[in-house]
């Protein structure tokens, strides 16, 4: 639809329309995805967004999102920091765990 919004071709004013009309939301949507997995491309999306769409309610919407995952990263980092000053570290997940099978040689009594 950008494509064609550029084109001087009959369609572009609809393409412009519907730019004007279904972007915003369709920008809010990967807005929430990102900034709701913790994806460091939350920023980029959020002002993304405000800047095709600035006054918008999306453009608002991505703004606060914006700024809760700010927070929530400068959270992440302060414990990071206590801990590595006190030398301690989050235990690992049993996800991250080696899964390695048993070693082949040994044998089963």
């Amino acid at each position: 639809m950008e494509e064609l919004e550029q084109q001087p071709v009959s369609v572009a004013p609809k393409a412009k329309e519907w730019i004007t009309r279904e972007r915003p939301a369709i920008l809010a949507a990967v807005v929430r995805a990102k900034c709701a997995d913790d994806d460091t491309s939350c920023v980029a999306a959020s002002e993304k967004l405000e800047k095709l769409h600035p006054g918008t309610p999306e453009a608002t919407e991505a703004k606060a999102l914006r700024e809760a995952w700010r927070k929530r990263a400068d959270e992440r980092a302060e414990v990071a920091r206590k801990d590595a000053e006190k030398g301690t570290y989050p235990a690992r997940s049993s996800s991250a765990r080696s899964t390695r099978p048993a070693d082949a040689t040994m044998t089963s009594s």
